[in-house]
């Protein structure tokens, strides 16, 4: 989930949580809750979902029973607000205080043992998934730079974090060590994956304030690094994904591009431009890395067939045409993609409606650069 932007929904969005969700899509799940910062299948096919108030929801896809927790986020910090600076879709900066305990990011681990959140004050928070009621454990307290991007690797032991003053930390959680880290960037850490052999980590440098246009694979057991040119825009990186095959990394821009990277040979293998109005800010890898979704504004699923050079596209929207996803993800057996939303409700695509939209020929034409 997704980076820097994330700031943007939970400091301008949580005075307007009330949005009314009349998305005609697949299956909508209302949880009349804050901002969805994080979505994620688990292998026994639950769906989970949490929010920045530290509200934990989760969904047998079976019969859709729902089941919410109230996560313990409070800490000895009190309820004062913090500032740093965010960038308005306008472009324009500016100071935004969010609560010290609301949480930014949240990651659970692919064996399904560990959930982890960050919160606006840099402190990492850890919970049993099989007792989620119980207080958190504090992997590292924060220093006052918010964290907004946080990832478990692929072999679900080591975590890698990023924060707002352009740090990279990679922890092993299960003996609450710090790995390795880097702190000679510039800006904030927007986006990051690891690689599915869970040796390297993907980040950009994107910052709406910098700019940024390079991103940078990190051996973080060796401190190798290779940094590349992602793209030719000027508005950063919004978010990133390896996939599973290991051969390609796709980043979802600001300018509303879908980039394909081969991480093996070095070089940009395609460019897919999105409509603007679809304002995209997340995307998805299929399990079996053939496909990529990305959930627009309003809630339109597009889907990506990189080896074909194909998009298709199908619009769900919000009434209001105003509510943004920032995090997706999709089912382990394929069947169903989820993405989180900033009014917090979640909304799932089924395997049937995403095999129908490959095949619709419509708006094909105005993706492909």
């Amino acid at each position: 989930m997704n980076g820097m932007y994330r700031s943007l929904v939970i400091a301008t969005m949580l005075l307007s949580l009330s949005f009314n969700c009349i998305f005609t899509g697949t299956r909508i799940l209302e949880t009349d809750s804050a901002p969805i910062i994080g979505t994620a299948f688990a292998a026994n096919g639950n769906l989970y979902a949490g929010t920045c108030d530290g509200t934990l929801h989760k969904w047998d896809t079976k019969d859709w029973s729902h089941d919410e927790i109230s996560l313990e986020i409070t800490s000895n910090r009190g309820k004062a607000g913090l500032g740093f600076d965010a960038q308005l879709p306008n472009g324009e900066t500016q100071e935004a205080t969010v609560n010290k305990n609301y949480l930014i990011q949240f990651s659970l681990s692919p064996d399904n043992k560990t959930l982890a959140a960050s919160n606006a004050h840099g402190d990492i928070l850890l919970w049993n998934v099989e007792n989620l009621n119980a207080n958190y454990s504090l992997l590292i307290e924060g220093n006052g730079k918010p964290v907004f991007t946080l990832e478990w690797s692929t072999n679900s032991q080591y975590l890698a974090a990023g924060s707002t003053q352009g740090t990279m930390y990679v922890f092993e959680p299960a003996h609450k060590g710090l790995v390795a880290f880097r702190c000679d960037l510039v800006g904030s850490i927007g986006s990051m994956s690891w690689s599915p052999d869970s040796l390297q980590v993907v980040y950009s440098k994107a910052h709406f304030k910098y700019g940024e246009k390079s991103a940078t694979i990190w051996n973080p057991f060796t401190d190798d690094q290779q940094t590349f040119d992602l793209y030719g825009g000027s508005l950063g990186v919004s978010h990133m994904q390896w996939s599973s095959n290991g051969q390609y990394i796709a980043a979802a821009t600001f300018d509303h591009k879908i980039i394909i990277w081969d991480a093996y040979a070095g070089q940009q293998v395609n460019e897919f431009s999105i409509p603007n109005e679809y304002k995209i800010r997340t995307l998805v890898w299929s399990p079996d890395s053939k496909y990529i979704a990305t959930i627009g504004i309003g809630g339109t699923l597009v889907v990506l067939d990189p080896s074909q050079g194909t998009v298709r596209d199908y619009p769900r929207f919000f009434e209001q045409g105003a509510a943004a996803f920032y995090n997706s993800s999709w089912s382990r057996d394929e069947n169903m993609i989820a993405g989180g939303c900033e009014n917090g409700c979640v909304v799932v695509f089924d395997k049937e409606e995403v095999k129908r939209l490959l095949k619709l020929e419509r708006f094909a034409s105005l993706f492909k650069s």
